[in-house]
């Protein structure tokens, strides 16, 4: 089974030391579907439902909600949230400043963005702040062509071409394709990951984040997530989301929090305790979940992070396979 992978932008990583559109504004509501047709949810179920549901989809997701992100942070890559920055955008955020050039494609701009899929299948979708005409424009003036789906016939003619293989302009939105990557599973007809029981409950457990990764597949399906504390946005609580084998919730929820409060990260030897703090632990019911007696619960945890602690630590530890108490476990997937 799959590892967990985060596919981090570059900034992101180092500044630690460990379907229908919508429009999202600075608080994170917004006025898309959740994938059943119904009006509202967060971004994030926004996001979600642009997708979908297949085992590539279902295998890694992340998400950013950069409107909020920029907020936070003031604009920076810089600190606590600025760290966040490019969240979602996959290998787009390093083009960031040559893209709006080159292709009329602006990461920078984008109200949200959402990866799913790992490389080479990896697809990426900027919600907002594009100009699909521009971009079709620049791309075929650059080389890039096709009827929905823009492609360079010669890889080697554009180093662009190698992050950015398969583009769709949508509107105010972009799509855009590692080079195995299925374009048709952006707007179309079918179950969306929103809709999908395991990623719906996986989403609807984090609530309205900022940042979201997901690992849906294998024995522990597994969401991770991180938004302000609501009386101090400079303050950063994270919330991990696990959908454990059926009679394992009690005991994986004692293993978190017993990790939390006395267990070490396997990499660094640092306790987790200097990083997080205040675990709030439960075992939910998996109300959404069609899977019979597997996955039947969800173990949330929610975590204060320490005081100066970076907003995409929780992303790290996921992406080395280090959240508390679920080392082993994540592993195994």
């Amino acid at each position: 089974m799959p590892t967990i992978v985060v596919i981090l932008a570059a900034t992101a990583v180092a500044a630690s030391g460990c379907g229908s559109s919508s429009s999202t504004d600075s608080t994170g509501e917004t006025g898309g579907t959740d994938g059943t047709g119904e009006t509202g949810g967060t971004a994030l179920e926004e996001s979600l439902s642009r997708f979908r549901a297949d085992e590539s989809t279902r295998s890694y997701v992340e998400f950013g909600n950069a409107s909020r992100i920029d907020e936070l942070s003031g604009g920076t890559v810089d600190g606590t949230w600025g760290s966040l920055a490019g969240l979602g955008s996959g290998a787009l955020f390093q083009h960031r400043t040559e893209l709006p050039d080159e292709l009329a494609i602006h990461p920078s701009e984008a109200e949200s963005a959402i990866t799913t899929g790992q490389p080479p299948a990896a697809l990426t979708l900027l919600q907002g702040g594009q100009d699909g005409d521009e971009i079709t424009s620049a791309a075929n003036d650059a080389g890039w062509t096709g009827d929905d789906v823009l492609t360079l016939d010669d890889l080697g003619t554009n180093p662009l071409a190698v992050t950015i293989p398969q583009i769709v302009p949508l509107a105010e939105d972009v799509a855009v394709g590692s080079a195995e990557a299925d374009m048709s599973i952006v707007d179309t007809d079918g179950d969306t990951l929103a809709a999908d029981p395991l990623v719906s409950e996986l989403a609807s457990c984090l609530g309205d984040v900022v940042g979201a990764g997901f690992a849906a597949a294998g024995d522990y399906p597994t969401s991770y997530g991180v938004r302000p504390d609501e009386d101090d946005p400079d303050t950063v609580i994270g919330i991990i989301c696990v959908a454990p084998p059926s009679g394992e919730a009690e005991r994986l929820a004692s293993d978190i929090e017993d990790a939390i409060a006395s267990g070490e990260i396997p990499g660094s030897g640092q306790p987790y305790a200097d990083h997080f703090v205040q675990p709030d632990v439960e075992v939910l019911a998996g109300d959404s979940l069609e899977n019979g007696d597997v996955n039947d619960e969800v173990v949330r945890v929610a975590v204060t992070q320490t005081e100066d602690s970076f907003a995409i630590e929780l992303f790290q530890l996921a992406a080395a396979n280090e959240l508390p108490g679920l080392e082993s476990r994540l592993a195994l997937n």
